[in-house]
């Protein structure tokens, strides 16, 4: 009986006993915890934009008796990368406390994970120490402050979205070939074979070359070189249709009248022989090697009218109006006139000096009689100069009219002259024609009637006696 009760007192306490641990362990573990949920998570914003710092908050709570410290940490994901640091927290009992990070998070939906690690950890609450939150981070690519779906040029490329290829991308905005790649990017933008780099028209399939760099390709252009020359006409012509200096004188096809002869483009006086062998080459009648500048025909002198005498004290008009350059312009004309003197025609000092004038009426007035000599020189606006030389008589009034009287005498006296051998030419003449028909017929002039025998006899009589007077 005795050990009956024993066993019950032995049970009873053992009992008590696991009941006073149970409860002693209970205690001690409530008095250990620190945890969090998904309401302990907050962010500063409520709209998060792609490339705008955001900071998260964690309230953390210390259900325990015990002052505790530990550590809090944040992932953008269950197993994604850490946000920032780890936190340091020091929470009092039954108190919280409260972490943060500034972060910046990439576009799209997450789950953000906090986790808080007890430094004392040996009887914590694992169950409470994680707790999770969704978010939502609009896009915003260019970094404009405007969510890409409410953004016209997402990447801010100066390219509407509706318009651009890679609305994401501000270095690229076009994929001529459709091959996924841009053409910033693309090696070969038209996917032609040929490369960018060696391609004149990199986004035209059908074409790589372009030798007048006119925009057009050699394949459709129908003057490769640019020349003004079909590439039909020039391979008529043997010129080369991708060069348009064929002869390579450095001068373009269609401006070199020789464009197969390295050694000639031009022709200027147009004869058909270029100006470098041509022995004058503006063909104004002086050499080459003689003419100051021969492409340039010079001016020509026109001296409309000048009296063959001249008289002392009257103004002599010179009449150069109509002198011209064939080829430009004449800048300046003069006139010289010097007397001739002494026995060997010595030209005296000019009595009229040479004045620069346009084309025009030049006057001139001689004072004394004598022979002189009238230069005219023109220089035209390159430089170039012509003379012409002539030479006059001059007269005083007096001596031009009795010379004009002794020829006059002169002229009448000729006249008469020639009419008296006229007159007997004639006469002779008839009796040459008389005797030429006599001999010719063998026959004599009958005599009509003896009156016109008489008139004959009278008129020799006549002749006879003039001829004795004589």
């Amino acid at each position: 009986m005795y050990t009956v009760h024993m066993d019950i007192r032995r049970k009873l306490f053992l009992a008590v006993l696991s009941l006073g641990l149970f409860l002693f362990s209970a205690v001690t573990a409530l008095a250990i915890d620190l945890g969090l949920d998904a309401q302990s998570i907050s962010l500063s914003k409520d709209t998060m934009l792609e490339g705008q710092s955001v900071r998260i908050y964690a309230d953390v709570q210390n259900t325990g008796t015990v002052d505790l410290k530990g550590v809090v940490k944040f992932f953008l994901a269950k197993n994604g990368p850490q946000l920032g640091a780890d936190q340091p927290i020091s929470a009092l009992g039954n108190k919280e406390d409260a972490v943060f990070v500034d972060t910046l998070l990439p576009p799209g939906t997450h789950t953000l994970f906090v986790t808080v690690e007890v430094f004392e950890n040996t009887d914590d609450n694992p169950g409470n120490n994680t707790a999770g939150k969704t978010i939502t981070v609009l896009g915003d690519a260019d970094r404009d402050g405007k969510a890409n779906d409410t953004d016209p040029d997402d990447d801010n490329d100066g390219v509407s979205d509706a318009e651009d290829a890679f609305p994401l991308d501000r270095k690229e905005s076009i994929d001529s070939d459709g091959d996924s790649l841009g053409n910033n990017k693309d090696e070969d933008d038209d996917n032609d074979g040929t490369p960018d780099t060696n391609d004149a028209l990199p986004l035209n399939a059908n074409e790589q070359n372009d030798t007048d760099k006119d925009g057009r390709g050699d394949k459709s252009d129908t003057d490769d070189d640019g020349d003004g020359i079909s590439d039909v006409e020039e391979q008529k012509k043997g010129l080369n249709p991708a060069q348009n200096d064929t002869d390579g004188d450095k001068v373009a096809d269609n401006k070199d009248l020789f464009p197969l002869d390295q050694k000639e483009s031009a022709d200027f006086d147009h004869d058909g022989r270029g100006d470098n062998s041509d022995a004058d080459a503006d063909n104004d009648g002086v050499e080459k090697k003689l003419d100051t500048n021969d492409l340039n025909k010079g001016p020509a002198i026109k001296l409309n009218y000048l009296p063959p005498i001249l008289l002392t004290n009257k103004k002599v008009p010179l009449d150069l109006t109509t002198s011209y350059d064939p080829d430009g312009n004449i800048e300046e004309i003069s006139v010289e006139v010097s007397k001739y003197t002494g026995e060997n025609s010595n030209l005296t000092t000019s009595i009229l000096k040479p004045k620069k004038k346009s084309p025009g009426v030049h006057e001139i007035t001689f004072k004394e009689s004598g022979r002189y000599a009238i230069t005219i020189t023109a220089i035209d606006d390159k430089g170039e100069k012509r003379v012409e030389k002539m030479s006059r008589f001059v007269y005083t009034p007096a001596s031009f009219i009795i010379a004009s009287l002794v020829i006059i005498i002169f002229i009448i006296l000729i006249a008469l002259l020639l009419m008296k051998k006229t007159g007997k030419r004639n006469t002779d003449t008839i009796e040459q024609r008389n005797k030429a028909f006599m001999k010719k017929h063998k026959t004599k002039i009958p005599v009509r009637n003896k009156t016109k025998q008489k008139s004959k006899k009278l008129v020799k009589s006549i002749q006879k006696r003039k001829k004795q007077l004589r």
